[in-house]
């Protein structure tokens, strides 16, 4: 692992990538250790610099790791996992936007799960508002799309998501925020 990770760092990407491959490939590598690496093997591919007729495939590829990355439902990877399963599928919906609905489904599973922290359901909260916002399919359907994401922006400001002795993120705060004035404005 140590040394996926530190070819991960230094952007060397098919030496990372064979890193986290040796590792899911090994029957004697501990679960966890497996779900971390299918994580990172994910990342990988979302961290090359590929042509752009090359971009769809790069985040069906990643999204095939963040989604055996998330199998390990009781670990702690599978809230982030998720997340990022549905950033790939709202990256993918610019190509299909039947992506939307995937993407959506991805983001609720990370909002309705235990062990996922203020950050990550921010986050989450925050993709499927923005995949609502960017999906309206139709002119009548694209007001209520609109206000659906607005009210999950202002759920994250308002801290309608925060469990018990939680705080809000700083940072998904001021996202959620520059995006409902945005959706406002675009009214």
């Amino acid at each position: 692992r140590p040394a996926g990770l530190s070819a991960f760092a230094a952007q060397l990407w098919k030496d990372a990538a064979g890193h986290f491959r040796a590792l899911v490939s090994d029957d004697n590598c501990p679960p966890d250790i497996v779900a971390e690496a299918y994580f990172a093997y994910g990342g990988t591919y979302l961290s090359e610099d590929l042509p752009l007729t090359s971009a769809i495939q790069k985040y069906k590829d990643a999204k095939d790791m963040y989604s055996r990355a998330a199998r390990f439902t009781n670990g702690p990877i599978a809230a982030p996992a998720w997340g990022k399963i549905g950033e790939c599928y709202l990256q993918m919906a610019s190509y299909d936007p039947k992506q939307y609905a995937e993407a959506t489904n991805a983001f609720l599973r990370v909002m309705t799960n235990a062990m996922a922290d203020i950050t990550i359901r921010s986050q989450a909260e925050w993709g499927l508002a923005k995949a609502l916002e960017l999906y309206g399919p139709t002119v009548g359907e694209t007001v209520a799309f609109r206000k659906a994401a607005f009210d999950h922006y202002y759920n994250i400001l308002i801290g309608e998501n925060l469990r018990d002795g939680e705080y809000p993120n700083p940072i998904w705060l001021e996202k959620a925020g520059l995006e409902a004035a945005h959706t406002i404005a675009a009214r």
